[in-house]
């Protein structure tokens, strides 16, 4: 026999609900009256349930209309400095998963990206493609170039599901990253991968990382979806 309080069983099963979609972002939730019966309890039992929910931000209350139920605060890239994906996990309090779909190491690199990396030799890099999920949701595709150097092991032992960040900084340390974000409507390939549909807003990052002495160490084309992520960056006036 459960011994949590009935309100809080009559919470879950309500954020089960909106969890799955039956009550989405924005939608008024049924009258007091209504969930009373939907769930056999009484009022005062759905009340005490209801500001549990406002407590926990996941529905608002609007004096005279009734419950409505919140949109999820997006994931904020930036906010706290330059982070690797899975530093940001954790500071959401969130589970990272990777899957890796692609690791390539090869000197036949597109000219493009040697110039990047201001290199004019066939030097061996790393070209890697995966998907990053917050909570087995996927949020983010990236698609990486590094040089091989740059690995704190050799290719086939290296974990490249971890954070590439800590790889490199075993090696030297991370300065800063140059980085163009621009949106765009999601094309058809990679709105499969992001389980969203095409044509739907996403966030094209460019990015360019750097070591503390200057030297480039990973270049990054990234795809993030644009109903789960917004940028935030601090820009100082020049005097």
């Amino acid at each position: 026999m459960s011994t949590q309080p009935i309100y809080q069983e009559i919470q879950n099963r309500i954020l089960a609900r909106i969890d799955a979609g039956v009550y989405p972002a924005g939608q008024k939730l049924p009258s007091d009256y209504a969930l009373a019966e939907i769930f056999q309890c009484s009022r005062l039992t759905i009340r005490k349930a209801m500001e549990g929910l406002i407590q926990q931000q996941r529905i608002v209350k609007h004096p005279g209309k009734g419950n409505y139920v919140m949109q999820l605060a997006k994931i904020q890239s930036g906010a706290n400095g330059l982070q690797s994906f899975s530093e940001r996990a954790q500071l959401e309090q969130k589970t990272a998963q990777t899957t890796v779909l692609q690791v390539e190491e090869s000197t036949a690199v597109p000219d493009k990206i040697k110039q990047l990396f201001s290199e004019t030799e066939d030097i061996p890099m790393v070209h890697l493609v995966r998907l990053r999920s917050l909570d087995h949701e996927p949020m983010t595709l990236e698609n990486i170039y590094l040089p091989s150097l740059q690995l704190s092991a050799e290719k086939e032992t290296f974990d490249f599901s971890g954070s590439l960040y800590e790889a490199i900084e075993k090696k030297q340390p991370i300065g800063y990253a140059q980085q163009e974000i621009e949106a765009i409507k999601c094309p058809a390939s990679i709105a499969r991968l992001l389980s969203i549909t095409e044509n739907d807003p996403v966030l094209l990052l460019r990015a360019m990382t750097y070591a503390a002495n200057g030297i480039p160490v990973m270049y990054e084309t990234s795809y993030y979806r644009g109903d789960k992520y917004t940028f935030k960056q601090i820009n100082s006036r020049r005097t």
